[in-house]
């Protein structure tokens, strides 16, 4: 569950706790951050939502270290058409991620063998899948979450090591969030924003922005920033 709390920056900041699920210290250093930003937000209203980064499963150790993605013609092609087939057919409330290790020898048939595969996954009401189709690597994870503005099916291909899984981790935080910043609607709060927190600095950034843009969450978040270990604060979407 999100901590939501409501910020009013007008030379001060405000903040108000909505939820308990999360620590005020926590709390507390979402609010630091907005304010180490220097964004001009003064006379603005903002709903804030906070989310912590950890490894999923509970004590699996992560490493920052980052899948090198691949955003050649072939890769592009290949996550456009499974995206293009397969998007209506995912769940209310589900969000599919498959990951693909690069070199792709045969395009056309992996593509194919991805959407078949997904498929299977979606009728079987599984949540997850790992093997090998035509020699590449694929993983397809079906999460919770999402909704009408964010993407249904995202895809990433990337480089056989490091492993892909911390790809998932993160669209698995931000798609939980994604789902309360669209239910939450006001007159009052027309601006929101997301702030995550990595204390351990297991997301690295780039992986990060990534994935934030393939889910379109600038539809949901006005913007998105990452606070790492030492109170330092990175913005992912502006």
């Amino acid at each position: 569950m999100a901590n939501i709390v409501s910020v009013r920056v007008a030379g001060k900041s405000y903040i108000t706790h909505r939820r308990r699920s999360l620590s005020k210290s926590v709390a507390s250093v979402a609010a630091e951050a907005l304010c180490q930003t220097g964004l001009a937000v003064t006379g603005k209203r903002v709903a804030l939502t906070t989310a912590l980064f950890r490894p999923s499963p509970p004590g699996r150790t992560r490493t920052s270290t980052s899948p090198r993605l691949r955003f050649d013609r072939t890769a592009l092609t290949v996550v456009a058409r499974v995206q293009k087939s397969l998007e209506e057919a995912v769940p209310r409330g589900r969000t599919v991620i498959f990951t693909l290790t690069a070199p792709i020898r045969l395009p056309a048939r992996t593509a194919a063998a991805i959407e078949e595969r997904i498929r299977s996954v979606l009728a079987r009401h599984r949540v997850q899948w790992r093997g090998t189709l035509h020699g590449n690597g694929v993983r397809v994870s079906i999460l919770r979450g999402g909704g009408r503005d964010t993407s249904k099916l995202i895809g990433f291909v990337h480089n056989p090591a490091p492993d892909a899984a911390i790809l998932i981790d993160m669209a698995r935080v931000l798609l939980a969030r994604a789902g309360t910043g669209q239910r939450r609607s006001s007159a009052a709060s027309r601006e929101r924003w997301l702030i995550v927190l990595d204390p351990r600095g297991i997301a690295p950034l780039g992986a990060f922005r990534a994935v934030c843009a393939a889910l379109r969450l600038r539809r949901v978040f006005a913007r998105v920033l990452l606070v790492l270990p030492g109170g330092r604060v990175a913005t992912v979407t502006d």
